[in-house]
């Protein structure tokens, strides 16, 4: 286990040094915080969080009378929950989680099985609950992501400390407290939306010069770190006097608690403190700037923790959908679908209520007349009216008149929100095929519409898979630096050691994790005829390439014969890994090897004394012939 020691950033208490360093942190944590207060309030994630959640604006409609037609239809509901199970299936369902690939001369030197083991051990710590648990964070992750356009998750290398009182393990047969490690490793978690602050206008986490994230504690959790000296004791003795919020949460998750239908009840023990972890680049003297992570209490003005930059990376990876220009927040599909969500709820609405009133009448009765007084009207009612001269008692007047036309112009604006968000069933590939006599649909038009659908969601799925590779590669980085547990190692057996391997081919940057977007089909049938093809094709190309690799060997093939079997060979290859990446194929050198090359071998030189020169019988020349290539089960 390899044991790093991050090197503190001090500067000393009560000097100029600090009060700037405050100073500085308190400018820039305010400005920022301020410039995203209305993407943060109710004009912002608020606004589009109750989108999703189809609330409407009063819980009882009043008007045009009470009672009527209040129904949100969900559109920005329907839309981010059908693109997010496509992108957890092509994310979690792709075997392995993570891909590696080996980097020039490291792929003849690296272990065999090396790059097999370190994909394993990806994927068991990714998906395994105890240690990453990345189902529920990409869940959570991904999800906000597109709702939202933004979300972030943070990557912090984590050691939890615990006690425990037990045996204590001499045979003794005394009890004693011992110290021990609950665990050691990268933690991935999501930060709430509105608990990353950044400047808006750097387009990438990387370009940042300030950005930090709030961290909501405690006061059992400042009591804890500063018990064991993660924080400072004496600064979080002024921090624990000056709580941000002593039980009114704060506005997003007062909506969040509303909305849920909870509540936390106010007491000393849900007091909240917003702890700053800054991460920037200062200037620590008069020749060296350097990069730091200083945590930082605004309200009293404390620095509870500061550190030289110990991370090999950037520790948050942001996921965006529908990129914004020259800007970092992302657009979701609560803010592009909200306007559809509206006009489509408003057309619906008016059509229940146009249909209730066209279906009832109102009744003109004479004032003098007894039926003024309470009597109501029912199917098959008898009801006592007089008719005079020219005059009734009573007479059914026309309410409404149904309005033809509103279930088409709803169905238009349903058509034109998946047009926009790009992630229903498309409708362009549907002319390609026919239906049978039995109403099935070809299967021309089934690949059609499959084609279709992969294209039109492919950019917004691999935005996220992108996002996925950058978790991959950051998780190496720090396995490699920070070094890997005993007995996370030791749970591999063998493979350990080609782990650890790999794990330092990371830091060296001898391996890389590539960036692949996802090409996978609903239809499972549609990939088992598709991988039957592909085996086929494959088959047949091996089988001709090792057939003229045998034919290079024969020496009474010509010097043009062979290096054009050579270039045959290689154009060949080339085609092959044009047709896999046709086909989707991630890994094209894994399935298409390079061609050997043959070396020249002199002609076998005859022994003995040398016979002069002798008239020989001009013989007719025989000119080899070129084994055809690409033909399988012809062994030339």
């Amino acid at each position: 286990m390899t044991h790093f020691d991050p090197i503190p950033f001090k500067v000393a208490s009560g000097s100029e040094a600090e009060r700037k360093l405050k100073r500085y942190l308190k400018e820039r944590t305010q400005s920022l915080k301020k410039g995203l207060s209305r993407l943060h309030g109710m004009d912002g994630i608020i606004k589009w969080r109750k989108a999703y959640e189809a609330v409407p604006a009063m819980e009882k409609r009043t008007f045009p009378w009470e009672g009527a037609s209040n129904l949100v239809v969900p559109i920005v509901a329907i839309h981010s929950d059908t693109l997010l199970a496509r992108v957890m299936s092509a994310v979690m369902k792709t075997k392995p989680l993570w891909t590696a690939a080996e980097l020039g001369e490291f792929k003849k030197l690296a272990p065999v099985g090396m790059r097999s083991a370190y994909e394993e051990f990806l994927g068991y710590v990714g998906l395994e609950p105890s240690e990453l648990d990345l189902y529920r964070v990409y869940h959570e992750w991904f999800g906000e992501a597109i709702r939202l356009g933004t979300s972030v998750i943070k990557v912090p290398w984590i050691k939890e400390i615990e006690h425990r009182f037990g045996p204590a393990g001499d045979m003794s047969g005394e009890r004693r407290w011992e110290q021990f490690t609950a665990y050691e490793g990268p933690r991935p978690e999501k930060l709430k939306y509105e608990n990353f602050i950044y400047p808006v206008n750097a387009s990438t986490i990387e370009a940042m010069d300030f950005k930090y994230d709030i961290i909501q504690m405690t006061k059992a959790k400042l009591q804890e770190r500063a018990f064991l000296d993660i924080y400072d004791k004496k600064a979080v003795g002024y921090v624990l006097a000056q709580p941000d919020r002593t039980g009114n949460s704060t506005q997003v998750d007062t909506q969040k608690q509303q909305d849920a239908k909870v509540r936390v009840e106010p007491n000393e023990h849900s007091y909240e403190w917003d702890i700053y972890e800054c991460h920037f680049k200062y200037r620590v003297d008069t020749e060296h700037y350097a990069r730091v992570i200083v945590w930082y209490h605004e309200k009293s003005d404390q620095i509870l923790r500061s550190y030289y930059t110990y991370y090999p990376t950037d520790i948050y990876i942001a996921a965006r959908l529908f990129y914004r220009d020259d800007m970092f927040p992302g657009m979701g599909f609560g803010e592009i679908m909200l306007p559809f969500q509206e006009e489509i709820s408003e057309i619906h609405n008016q059509r229940r209520d146009n249909m209730t009133i066209a279906n009832m009448k109102a009744w003109a009765v004479d004032p003098d007349s007894k039926l003024h007084k309470g009597f109501r009207v029912y199917p098959s009612a008898m009801v006592p009216a007089k008719q005079d001269q020219g005059s009734k008692e009573i007479e059914p007047l026309e309410m409404g008149t149904p309005v033809q036309g509103e279930i088409d112009s709803e169905r238009l604006s349903l058509e034109l929100a998946e047009k926009r968000s790009g992630v229903s069933p498309p409708m362009q590939g549907a002319g390609a095929g026919s239906n049978t006599k039995r109403g099935v649909y070809t299967a021309m038009g089934t690949l059609s519409l499959l084609q279709e659908g992969n294209t039109r969601t492919d950019l917004n799925v691999t935005d996220i898979r992108y996002a996925h590779t950058r978790l991959g590669r950051i998780l190496g980085l720090e396995y490699g630096t920070f070094g890997l547990r005993d007995d996370l190692k030791e749970q591999f057996g063998e493979a350990g050691e080609k782990i650890q391997t790999a794990l330092d081919a990371i830091v060296s940057h001898k391996m890389a994790l590539p960036v692949y977007a996802s090409t996978a089909s609903v239809n499972r049938e549609v990939e088992k005829q598709s991988d039957m093809m592909m085996t086929q094709i494959m088959d047949r190309y091996h089988q001709g390439v090792a057939a003229m690799l045998q034919a290079l060997n024969n020496p009474v093939v010509s010097d043009n014969v062979k290096k054009y079997t050579m270039d045959a060979l290689e154009a060949a290859r080339t085609l092959m890994m044009t047709t896999l990446r046709h086909f989707g194929q991630d890994e094209i050198e894994r399935l298409v090897p390079e061609i050997p090359k043959q070396t020249q071998q002199p002609p076998p030189q005859p022994q003995g004394p040398q016979p002069g020169p002798q008239a020989q019988p001009q013989a007719m020349p025989q000119i080899p012939q070129a084994p055809m290539p690409m033909l399988p089960g012809k062994v030339m």
